[in-house]
């Protein structure tokens, strides 16, 4: 199978790690937490404390269903490193990222990137030590590559970017040699939304690599793959949502769909002298869904999708309840992202982005007519769906952690969409738009 020869591609490059020559990187690294070189930095420990407020505008809602002045995050936690035993660790909560369905359906959590679901009140667990050869090798809650990050400074930023689900994994990162700082790091997951408990038939594995092409521009990549979407807390969270809008009554099944991600990013870092204060990123990713079992029922059908009212295009996907076809779902992303910094203290920022998901023959249908928020004329049926977003906004960070942002969003769909549309008091719409204010203290 492909997940076997890939593991075995990756315990091999591990192998290599182990016996390459690595030499020291600098301390804001993305992939490596542990300073590589001892005389860096001595033994420091701290309390992590901080939290979040947002206040939203949506303009196709009436005034008594918008969300303003609502505590969206809280964190709460120690990190810390050791010299002497060239480890460092972090462990924070959050108390609001509760598997609660009302904070789930929250606006904040489903059109902001850092308002990531997630399946504990862990916000973030990471122990890591240095081995041979300056190998950092770590236990920690992984949340997907941070490599395809956001440059604007934006809430509203790169919220086509799909992370996938938090889960626990074992990872190996390292500055290479071989390239001027390149990094390279491994992972081993026990699959996306399971971070304590739960077991899939095919576990996640995963690469990311971060070189510099020039000084100030910083390349990344990213592969990942995740064996079994059926075993976690989305998948239970799917069914549900599916059994809900679709008046259907979906049992939970053993085996569901395959996710590959692919990635890549360019980022321009605004600290040469030419550039000073403007920061820029540009990003492309794919996500593959892949039917496991074309005889296994566990998730809607596509015969079945006439029934359904509004769906996440995110998290959807449809089998084939007559067992012929294993159908496939790809999604790509395309992200523009900059700030411009004026005085240290203020920024502009500034998101441009667009999706494409393509399916089989006749995945998304195009209404004509909408009564209430249930599709009642067909008028046509396409194999893909398209989104475009964008948002600007400004924003203040001061050094005692203080952070006030002010943005306006905007997305569209490019068609009526018989299942994937805008949910407003005045029925389904292709646009939403959005302004929102976030003020927040230390938050990291």
């Amino acid at each position: 199978m492909k997940w076997t020869r890939l593991s075995k591609v990756l315990l091999f490059l591990s192998l290599v790690l182990l016996n390459v020559k690595i030499y020291s990187s600098e301390l804001d690294t993305q992939l490596t937490k542990i300073p590589q070189n001892e005389n860096e930095i001595s033994s420091w420990n701290r309390m992590i404390a901080g939290l979040r407020i947002d206040c939203l505008y949506f303009f196709q809602k009436e005034t008594e269903n918008q969300e303003c002045f609502k505590l969206t995050g809280v964190k709460l936690g120690y990190k810390g490193y050791d010299e002497d035993r060239q480890s460092a660790y972090i462990l924070s909560f959050n108390p609001l990222s509760t598997n609660n369905e009302n904070y789930r359906n929250s606006p904040f959590i489903q059109y902001s990137l850092d308002g990531e679901i997630q399946s504990s009140i862990v916000d973030d667990l990471y122990f890591g030590v240095l081995v041979k050869n300056q190998l950092e090798i770590a236990i920690e809650k992984y949340r997907g590559s941070q490599l395809i990050g956001d440059t604007s400074g934006l809430s509203f930023g790169s919220i086509f970017y799909d992370r996938g689900w938090d889960q626990t994994a074992v990872s190996l990162a390292s500055s290479l040699a071989v390239w001027d700082d390149l990094q390279m790091k491994l992972i081993w997951g026990n699959g996306e939304s399971k971070v304590f408990t739960g077991t899939t038939t095919q576990h996640y594995v995963g690469a990311e690599l971060r070189f510099p092409i020039l000084p100030y521009l910083i390349a990344g990549a990213q592969l990942a793959f995740n064996g079994n979407s059926v075993g976690g807390e989305s998948y239970l969270e799917d069914v549900q949502s599916i059994n809900t809008n679709c008046g259907l009554n979906i049992t939970p099944g053993t085996i569901g769909y395959s996710t590959k991600r692919t990635g890549v990013s360019l980022v321009l870092d605004g600290k040469e002298k030419w550039a000073r204060g403007f920061r820029a990123g540009m990003a492309w990713q794919n996500v593959e869904k892949k039917d496991l079992d074309e005889t296994k029922d566990s998730y809607l059908s596509i015969q079945n999708l006439s029934s359904c009212k509004q769906l996440d295009e995110d998290t959807f996907f449809v089998e084939d309840s007559t067992h012929q076809k294993a159908y496939k779902l790809a999604r790509n992303a395309y992200m523009l992202n900059a700030q411009y910094r004026i005085l240290d203290s203020y920024f502009v920022g500034l998101d441009y982005e667009w999706k494409t998901l393509t399916g089989a023959k006749d995945f998304f249908g195009i209404c004509e007519t909408f009564t209430g928020n249930t599709c009642t004329k067909i008028k046509t049926s396409k194999d893909t769906l398209n989104r475009t977003a964008w948002a600007t906004g400004f924003g203040m960070e001061r050094d005692d952690g203080l952070t006030f942002v002010l943005e306006y969003m905007m997305s569209q769909y490019s068609e009526a969409y018989e299942n994937f549309y805008v949910d407003t008091t005045k029925g389904p719409s292709k646009i939403r738009k959005v302004i929102n204010l976030r003020l927040s203290y230390k938050w990291e």
